[in-house]
C-alpha cells in the first residue's frame, strides 16, 4: 500500500512539473514578438520565471535535469521556430545546445535550493541574471531570449539603459519573478510546518514535545515572508525610480541638425540565387532609390540591405568575368548621376596570400567620389554567425551545412567610422547589433549613428524580424544614438536616440523608409553605459561564484565535522 501511494505520489509531481516545464516555455516564447503577437506579450516578463522556480524546488536532484533541459529545448522551439525555415539541423543544434545548458542551470539551481535554504531564491536570482548574460558572450553568444529585450516597446522604462545597459535592466524585470515566487512558496511552506506542528501535539508527550515545538518554530523563522515582502516593496520604489527617469527626463533633439536618409527594402527571394537574380535585385534596388529620392529631393544618404548586392563589387570592376564586370559597370555608372552617398550591403572579395577570402562587407561610396576605379571606404563584419557564416571545424557536418545555405566568411579585424557631412556613423551588420559592446566600441571611437544592414528573409516570418528589432533598440538607447536600419524583408526603420521607432515600413514588400535624423556632435559626452560597459553585469556574475563558492566550502566542512562528530 505505501509503495503504491509513493508511487502515485511521485506520478503526480511528475505530471505537476512536467505541465509547468512547458507553461514556462510558452510565457517565454510569448513574452518575446511571437507568432500570435508579433510585438510580444511584454507584461509576461515579469512573471515567466515563477513555474520555473516551483519546477526546481519540487523535483528531485536525479530528475531536475531533466525538467531543465525540456524547459531549454521548448523554448527555444517555440521561441525561434523560424529556425526551421532556414536550416532544420540548426532547429535540432539549438535545441540541444539549450537542452545541455538549461540541464546544468537547473542542477545548480536545485543545489543552491538545497543549501542555502532561507535565502536560496535570492542566489537563484542572480544565477538567472548572470546565466543570462553569460549566454552572450563568445563564438556562441546569442542574445536572443535575454529577458529584458521583451520591454522594447516600453519606451520610459528602457531609457535607464543609458545608466546600467541592457544587463542593468534585465535584473529589474528579472527580479518580480522570483520574489513573488519566494513570497509563495514560503506562505505554502509555513502552512505545511503549522499542520505538521498541530499533528505532533497529538503525539508526543510535553516532555518530548519541547524539542519539536523549537525544531518547528526554527522552521517558521525559515520560512517568514517579511524579507520578500521587503523587497518587493523596495522593487516597487526602484521600478517606479526607472519609469519616471525615462518618462520626464527626456532628451530633446529637435535643436541638433537634421540629415534625411533613406533606408531601401527590396524584399529579395532568398532562395534564389545566380546572375540573373543578382540583375533583378539590383534594377528592383535602383528603382527603390530613385523613387525615394524623387519624393525627397533632400535625401543625403542612402542605404542598401545586407549583401544586397551580391558580386564583390571592387573584386568584378573590369574583371575577366564579363557578367560580374558588366554588373559592377551598369552600378557605378548609376551610383555616378545620383547627387547623395550610398551604403551597400556587399559580399566583398580580397586577395589574400594567392587566396580569395569572402568578407560580409558594408560599401560607403560618397557622393561620386573614388568610382573608377570603385574606392569605398569599407567595414567587413567581425561577428560571425556560429555554423551559418562561419564553421569552426571541418567534417561531414560541415559539408552539410555548407551544402544547405552556410556559407563561410572571412572575419573582419576592425571598428571603422564613416563621415558623411559631419555625421559621423558605424555600420552594425546583420546581427551585430544585438551585441551590447560591439555598437559601444564603435561609439567609443566616434560613431554617432548607427547603420544596420540586415537579410532576415530566410526566416519568412515577422517575429523573427521583431526580435531582431527588439535588441537593435536598445543599442541606440544605450548609447543616446539614432540607427538607421535597411533590411531585405523587415524591419526596415529610422529609430530615435530615445528607442522609439520614428518610422517603419511594412514587412514583405518592396519599399522603403525616408525621415531626418538628428546629427549628433561628435564632442557630445558619452552616456555612462558607453563609458562602463557591462560592468554591473560582470559584478553580479562575480557575486554570483564568490557565493557559491563560500557557501560549498561551508558545507563540506560542516559535513567533515559532522562525520568526525559520528564516526
Amino acid at each position: 500500500m505505501k509503495n503504491r501511494q509513493k508511487t502515485k505520489s511521485k506520478f503526480k509531481y511528475f505530471i505537476i512539473s512536467f505541465v509547468l516545464t512547458i507553461f514556462a516555455s510558452l510565457i517565454f516564447a510569448f513574452e518575446n514578438p511571437n507568432f500570435l503577437y508579433e510585438k510580444g506579450f511584454f507584461f509576461l516578463a515579469y512573471f515567466s520565471y515563477i513555474p520555473v522556480l516551483f519546477v526546481v524546488h519540487n523535483s528531485s536532484v536525479k530528475n531536475v535535469w531533466f525538467y531543465g533541459g525540456l524547459y531549454g529545448a521548448l523554448s527555444y522551439f517555440f521561441f525561434a521556430y523560424w529556425l526551421i525555415n532556414y536550416n532544420s539541423l540548426c532547429m535540432i543544434i539549438a535545441c540541444a545546445v539549450y537542452f545541455i545548458i538549461l540541464a546544468l542551470v537547473f542542477l545548480l539551481l536545485k543545489y543552491v535550493d538545497l543549501v542555502f535554504v532561507k535565502s536560496a531564491w535570492l542566489v537563484q536570482f542572480l544565477i538567472i541574471i548572470s546565466y543570462e548574460y553569460l549566454k552572450t558572450l563568445g563564438f556562441l553568444g546569442y542574445n536572443y531570449g535575454v529577458t529584458a529585450y521583451t520591454q522594447w516597446n516600453f519606451i520610459p522604462v528602457i531609457q535607464i539603459v543609458d545608466l546600467i545597459g541592457v544587463f542593468g535592466l534585465n535584473a529589474i524585470i528579472v527580479f518580480p519573478s522570483f520574489v513573488i515566487y519566494a513570497i509563495i512558496q514560503k506562505s505554502l511552506d509555513k502552512r505545511f510546518i503549522r499542520f505538521q506542528k498541530d499533528t505532533d501535539n497529538s503525539l508526543y508527550d510535553c516532555d518530548t514535545h519541547i524539542n519539536y515545538v523549537s525544531k518547528y518554530d526554527r522552521a517558521l523563522e525559515f520560512s517568514s515572508v517579511k524579507t520578500p515582502v521587503i523587497l518587493l516593496c523596495v522593487w516597487c520604489v526602484i521600478f517606479s525610480i526607472t519609469f519616471s527617469y525615462g518618462y520626464f527626463f527626456k532628451k530633446d533633439y529637435s535643436n541638433n541638425r537634421q540629415m534625411t536618409v533613406a533606408a531601401i527594402q527590396h524584399n529579395e527571394n532568398p532562395e534564389l540565387n545566380g546572375m540573373t537574380e543578382n540583375l533583378k535585385n539590383l534594377k528592383t534596388l535602383m528603382n527603390l532609390s530613385d523613387e525615394a529620392k524623387g519624393m525627397n529631393p533632400d535625401i543625403k544618404l542612402i542605404v542598401w540591405p545586407e549583401t544586397a548586392v551580391v558580386p564583390s563589387i571592387v573584386n568584378n570592376y573590369k574583371s575577366d568575368n564579363k557578367d560580374k564586370s558588366a554588373f559592377v559597370e551598369d552600378l557605378l555608372a548609376y551610383l555616378n548621376k545620383r547627387e547623395c552617398s550610398f551604403v551597400i550591403g556587399n559580399n566583398h572579395v580580397v586577395k589574400e596570400n594567392n587566396l580569395l577570402a569572402d568578407y560580409n562587407s558594408a560599401l560607403y561610396f560618397e557622393n561620386r567620389k573614388a568610382l573608377y576605379p570603385p574606392e569605398p571606404e569599407i567595414y567587413s563584419k567581425m561577428h560571425l554567425v556560429p555554423f551559418s557564416e562561419k564553421i569552426p571545424f571541418e567534417g561531414k557536418l560541415k559539408d552539410y551545412l555548407l551544402k544547405n545555405g552556410s556559407f563561410i566568411f572571412a572575419q573582419g579585424t576592425e571598428y571603422v567610422t564613416f563621415n558623411k557631412d559631419g555625421m559621423i556613423f558605424s555600420t552594425l551588420i546583420c546581427f551585430e547589433d544585438t551585441f551590447t559592446d560591439i555598437a559601444r566600441k564603435n561609439v567609443k571611437n566616434g560613431a554617432r549613428c548607427f547603420i544596420n544592414l540586415s537579410n532576415d528573409a530566410w526566416a519568412k516570418e515577422a517575429s523573427c524580424q521583431y526580435q531582431h528589432l527588439a535588441m537593435a533598440v536598445f543599442r541606440s538607447v544605450e548609447n543616446r544614438v539614432p540607427s538607421i536600419r535597411s533590411t531585405a524583408s523587415g524591419q526596415t526603420c529610422i529609430i530615435n536616440p530615445d528607442g522609439s521607432i520614428k518610422q517603419m515600413a511594412p514587412a514583405f514588400c518592396k519599399t522603403y523608409v525616408i525621415d531626418k535624423i538628428p546629427v549628433i556632435e561628435q564632442h557630445r559626452k558619452n552616456t555612462i553605459y558607453t563609458l562602463t560597459g557591462d560592468i554591473i553585469a560582470a559584478g553580479y556574475c562575480i557575486l554570483t561564484g564568490v557565493l557559491l563558492l563560500i557557501k560549498t566550502i561551508v558545507v563540506i566542512i560542516v559535513n567533515i565535522k559532522n562525520r568526525n562528530k559520528n564516526g
